[in-house]
């Protein structure tokens, strides 16, 4: 009969493999690759604790590790490998299927004027997929893109990154993420609609507390709805 060590063992060598390198499978796991590698030349044996460690890691069902004639072990990928990346600069000829969108850097908007009316960024354009803005029922000449500031929309939107907004839709769905002329300035926030023509206004930082605007007061109003945001880390 085989032990239980040696079939822990041969399960995690079929998981080794799916990694570059022992350094690679050992950074998934959270172990120094000094401690991988005495585990798969049975320096150490795999124990129950640490078993039930490596599966929990890798998303795996638990006890998978336990099953002798289980088929093989496999990762559930949730990422894709679409290609890399082209250079472009201003000077570069659109694409028949690309259309560029007007990139804004401040975040307020001209008080008392109601318009949505920030300054741009010296000319600045982000480049979009013509085909892809149609797809989510984007007309691009309603489309604009806002750099954000402020931590109140962290850690799904941290300070400084850039967000795209679909002006032509301004239909509040709860849970959605809109931007807003707020008293005059622009804000990017959660939206809810609550009876009495109340709407609850919610910062994904849980440092900001929930604030309820009543639309009687007129002194909100929705820019248009984020379809996309990007950040580099």
């Amino acid at each position: 009969m085989t032990d239980m060590n040696t079939i822990r063992l041969t399960n995690l060598q079929v998981l080794a493999k799916k990694y570059a390198s022992q350094r690679a499978l050992a950074d998934a796991l959270d172990f120094t690759p000094g401690y991988i590698n005495q585990l798969l030349t049975q320096k150490r044996s795999i124990g129950e604790k640490i078993a039930r460690k490596i599966e929990g890691q890798l998303s795996l069902p638990p006890f998978c590790l336990d099953q002798k004639d289980s088929k093989p072990l496999t990762i559930e990928s949730n990422a894709e490998f679409i290609g890399g990346f082209d250079e472009w600069d201003h000077t570069t000829p659109l694409g028949d299927d690309e259309v560029e969108l007007p990139f804004f850097k401040e975040v307020e908007l001209s008080a008392g004027t109601g318009k949505f009316h920030v300054e741009e960024n010296h000319g600045a354009k982000l480049r979009f997929s013509k085909a892809l803005l149609k797809s989510k029922g984007i007309a691009y000449s309603a489309a604009a893109c806002v750099r954000v500031s402020g931590d109140s929309m962290e850690p799904i939107i941290p300070s400084g990154t850039t967000v795209g907004i679909d002006t032509a839709n301004t239909r509040i769905v709860d849970g959605n993420m809109y931007a807003i002329d707020h008293g005059g300035h622009l804000r990017i926030k959660r939206l809810y609609r609550l009876p009495g023509g109340i709407i609850r206004i919610n910062s994904r930082n849980p440092d900001y507390p929930d604030e309820f605007y009543d639309e009687s007061e007129g002194t909100m109003r929705v820019i248009g709805r984020l379809f996309w945001y990007s950040v580099l880390l």
